[in-house]
């Protein structure tokens, strides 16, 4: 696993950038909320309000889940913890 740190913002990933499995990136804070709030199947509740601002930042672009689908839900409940 990889983290890195570029000014405002993290990414963590799972390997060297170009052969990453999953990628996740986007400012500390955004990511954190992402982790902390309610999730239904592995991703943000939309029907709870930090569930539809943590969807409402990965539509935005603010942050990046890249790769394996299947791999960023378990990644998800992973950093749940």
């Amino acid at each position: 696993m990889r983290i890195a740190f570029a000014g405002a913002e993290i990414t963590v990933e799972d390997g060297a950038w170009d052969d990453a499995d999953f990628r996740v990136s986007g400012r500390l804070s955004h990511i954190v909320h992402l982790t902390t709030t309610p999730k239904v199947g592995g991703m943000p509740n939309p029907a709870r309000a930090h569930g539809r601002a943590a969807l409402a930042r990965l539509t935005r672009g603010e942050i990046r889940l890249d790769g394996n689908r299947a791999l960023g839900r378990k990644l998800l409940q992973l950093l749940e913890l």
